[in-house]
């Protein structure tokens, strides 16, 4: 499994880097006994994404695991700007591997903007979490990707965020603990919910 994603993928807790094996995707990894190699890159959107598909060799790949999306909200991208660069991508690397099966995580709450912050919160292009959700939803829905969207039963939320994120109620970062969560629930639903 190729793993590519922001900070929360390359185990950045807020405060500082988790062990490898503590990181979301290799959480995965271990639980379905797969072989991971994790591209994560703290600070990275998906203009990102869209050009590391570029760079990599999918020929042996037979699953990719993609987390972004904290980064497009926080610096200020338009919706628009994340569907292009998704699409890109995904092109991309069904260009190079046309079997290969792919696996979106949409980001969990962002809170670097304030305890304040709401799914509808918008930021300066006017983007709102929910939006962005909604949107890399619809493009693996075009794209017959399955995807995990924590709104539906949220592991962080602003009433647990002091515990659940390193950088505590005004950010992001998943601590270990949290991290441990989540691989566990994406490890069963991408084995098959077995």
């Amino acid at each position: 499994m190729m793993a590519l994603g922001d900070s929360i993928f390359a185990g950045w807790d807020g405060t500082k880097r988790v062990a490898d094996y503590r990181r979301i995707p290799e959480v995965i990894g271990k639980i379905n006994g797969w072989y991971v190699n994790n591209q994560a890159s703290t600070g990275t959107t998906f203009q990102d994404f869209s050009l590391m598909t570029t760079k990599l060799d999918w020929s042996e790949c037979s699953l990719l695991l993609i987390n972004y999306g904290v980064n497009d909200w926080m610096f200020g991208s338009s919706v628009d700007e994340v569907r292009s660069q998704l699409r890109s991508g995904i092109s991309n690397v069904r260009q190079a591997n046309s079997d290969i099966r792919i696996f979106v995580m949409c980001p969990t709450l962002d809170l670097r903007k304030g305890r304040g912050t709401t799914l509808d919160t918008p930021n300066q292009c006017g983007l709102t979490q929910d939006q962005l959700n909604d949107a890399i939803i619809a493009i693996c829905q075009e794209n017959r990707i399955d995807y995990h969207d924590w709104r539906k039963q949220p592991v962080i939320t602003k009433d647990n965020s002091f515990w659940a994120l390193g950088d505590s109620f005004t950010g992001v970062h998943p601590t270990a603990a949290t991290s441990l969560k989540i691989g566990k629930i994406l490890a069963n639903e991408m084995n098959g919910g077995i």
